[in-house]
């Protein structure tokens, strides 16, 4: 999907540069490549915002999509807790920015949608998913 392969991309044209006058390398968190097999996926890309920067989360009107299906009662969504844990270490203090890439409707062709065309935040659902924010709430404590 357009997606993966957008966040695939950005991986790999960030990855190998270096930074600042010491030569950073840009330390990039791409599931794909670092979550290891056998080994809890919501903790290590918890723990790995623990440990970053900054964060530069994707957020795209699909995955806003799949957000109008959440209830109070759903189940611990990692993309929503993805985003509730930068926000929460952002107002902490522990995270310094947090730059989200809005991306429109993928129309036919290479064109991209204006994101805020139809104001996708308005039609999402407004409750507490319990579970996500449980579990977020615990891996901070």
């Amino acid at each position: 999907d357009f997606d993966s392969e957008l966040v695939q991309k950005t991986y790999d044209i960030l990855s190998p540069h270096v930074v600042g006058p010491t030569g950073r390398r840009v330390e990039i968190f791409y599931d794909q490549v670092r979550l290891k097999l056998g080994r809890r996926f919501d903790l290590d890309f918890m723990n790995a915002l623990l440990c970053s920067t900054g964060a530069v989360p994707i957020v795209s009107l699909d995955a806003l999509e799949r957000m109008k299906r959440i209830n109070r009662d759903s189940p611990e969504d990692h993309l929503l807790m993805e985003w509730s844990l930068i926000l929460e270490l952002q107002a902490a203090g522990r995270l310094k920015f947090c730059v989200p890439v809005l991306v429109g409707k993928v129309e036919e062709g290479s064109a991209i949608g204006n994101f805020f065309a139809d104001d996708p935040f308005s039609t999402l659902p407004q409750v507490v998913p319990t579970q996500t924010v449980e579990e977020v709430k615990s891996f901070l404590a």
